[in-house]
């Protein structure tokens, strides 16, 4: 059985979306129930409804920055920032 740590195991670009959530899995590892880290690749503001529910956006982000947040979904409207992808 593999082990866990809680280091990121998997990454994957994302498109941003209105109506769909990130769809999280990789090899051998389902991330469904949980969210993501957003990595940003290209500078922006990134909007994102968060684990917990709440759907916010952060402004002026710099490029090659690891947000620790757990996302669920990157929104299209809203975020600027481009090259993302979902760290989990």
């Amino acid at each position: 059985m593999p082990q866990y740590l809680d280091q990121a195991l998997n990454a994957q670009a994302v498109t941003p979306s209105d109506t769909t959530d990130l769809s999280l899995s990789g090899g051998n590892f389902d991330n469904t129930a949980s969210g993501a880290l957003p990595f940003i690749g290209t500078a922006g503001n990134i909007k994102v409804t968060m684990l917990g529910g709440q759907t916010v956006t952060f402004l002026n982000i710099p490029d090659g920055t690891f947000m620790p947040i757990q996302v669920v979904r990157i929104w299209a409207t809203g975020t600027t920032a481009t090259n993302i992808l979902a760290v989990f």
